[in-house]
């Protein structure tokens, strides 16, 4: 099983690449936007913008691109007995969700999304119908346990990366373009 450093090590080799989208998003430097490992064990907080908002972080594997595109997650359990992702966005930590597929063999992200926070807690909590059940999904071999949702089913949470490359159709009427 690997540890918290060694899974976020992944993961980090794609900070600069988020910085450089982050900026064109939010208007600001790459520079600008810096990050803190001791503020995200504690509150969700991966990149904090030069505004003082805060940005949670999620890569995914390029080969799960196709198979999970209408998906999103959250981390629900970890074998570290630390509050996990979904606890602290539930406690109101983290403006955006930045959530992205690595692409294979490079430091690159391939397709991802801006999300609202905000929005999805006010789904989560005052809209979402309780007759639905939530949807888990257990890792194998490492104890990781994640809550699954749609991008279709949380109104004014999505903003679409966009940028000049080619389109990767992700669901009806809406597409996922390369970043």
């Amino acid at each position: 099983m690997k540890t918290y450093l060694e899974n976020r090590k992944w993961s980090d080799q794609y900070i600069p690449e988020m910085r450089r989208i982050l900026s064109k998003y939010f208007w600001c430097k790459e520079s600008e936007i810096h990050e803190d490992i001791e503020r995200d064990l504690m509150e969700n907080t991966d990149l904090i913008l030069p505004n003082g908002q805060t940005v949670a972080c999620r890569v995914r594997k390029n080969e799960y691109l196709y198979s999970y595109r209408y998906q999103f997650t959250f981390r629900y359990s970890n074998p570290f007995g630390c509050k996990t992702e979904f606890e602290k966005m539930l406690d109101g930590y983290g403006d955006w969700l930045f959530y992205s597929f690595a692409e294979n063999n490079t430091n690159k992200l391939s397709a991802g999304f801006i999300g609202n926070l905000d929005a999805f807690r006010l789904w989560y909590f005052d809209v979402r119908p309780r007759s639905k059940p939530l949807e888990f999904k257990q890792n194998e071999g490492d104890n990781n346990g994640f809550v699954i949702f749609r991008y279709t089913e949380v109104p004014n949470f999505l903003y679409i990366l966009k940028q000049e490359q080619k389109e990767i159709e992700v669901f009806p009427k809406i597409k996922l373009n390369n970043i």
